[in-house]
């Protein structure tokens, strides 16, 4: 039953994120086109100029995704921040020349060059801008389970405190009811060795009385 459950939320959320995705790479890629930055053809006029917009596009989501999921969780939680601010340097690197690699590998062109490229400033702050919103996602994230582990701590620690002074007012009511008991108990003795007392007596002075007549 969880799992049926869980599928149809998954399944939700993967559509929901990649419907996100598109519609930012729509977005990029009609920022790029236009009267505004002399006359670059769209997207859907000359497809060829944007495929190193869109490999760049592509490259940022699995940056995201590889951030939000591995570095900042695993190096933030080391505390390896040195090294964390590394990879974000390296990425952001990366983003400045990637499409200027895309053109040498592939002649892949950036729209705005015609048919040369050159290095990327978008990139490089994209890069580290999904670094920065990713880290702090996963931070809140992170903050919010702390809490949750906490508050259920405390609920343990409550319940915990509960049994123990049940425990403890169980044992307050045995120990209440035996003492009775073991008082009942020491009274029979004592009442038969009085009584046994009081024979012995009553015969010494039974044979004193018998003496004279002796």
């Amino acid at each position: 039953m969880e799992n049926s459950k869980k599928r149809p939320i998954v399944s939700v959320n993967l559509l929901i994120s990649i419907g996100v995705w598109l519609v930012l790479i729509l977005i990029h890629s009609f920022s790029i086109g236009g009267e505004s930055n002399g006359k670059v053809p769209f997207f859907w006029e000359k497809t060829s100029l944007y495929y190193s917009t869109w490999f760049l596009d592509f490259l940022l989501i699995g940056t995201w995704y590889l951030n939000y999921y591995f570095f900042a969780p695993k190096l933030i939680a080391k505390r390896k921040f040195v090294a964390y601010g590394v990879v974000v340097v390296l990425f952001m690197v990366l983003g400045l020349f990637f499409q200027l690699m895309l053109f040498y590998l592939f002649k892949w062109p950036m729209p705005l060059y015609g048919s040369s490229a050159s290095a990327s400033l978008f990139g490089c702050m994209a890069m580290l801008a999904l670094f920065a919103i990713g880290f702090s996602a996963r931070s809140i994230k992170s903050w919010i389970l702390l809490q949750d582990k906490v508050s259920m701590l405390e609920k343990e620690k409550q319940s915990s405190e509960e049994t123990i002074a049940d425990l403890r007012r169980q044992l307050e009511e045995k120990n209440a009811v035996a003492v009775p008991t073991e008082e009942v108990k020491t009274a029979p003795q004592e009442e038969d060795t009085q009584s046994s007392q009081g024979i012995e007596r009553l015969v010494e002075g039974i044979g004193e009385q018998e003496e004279p007549l002796l």
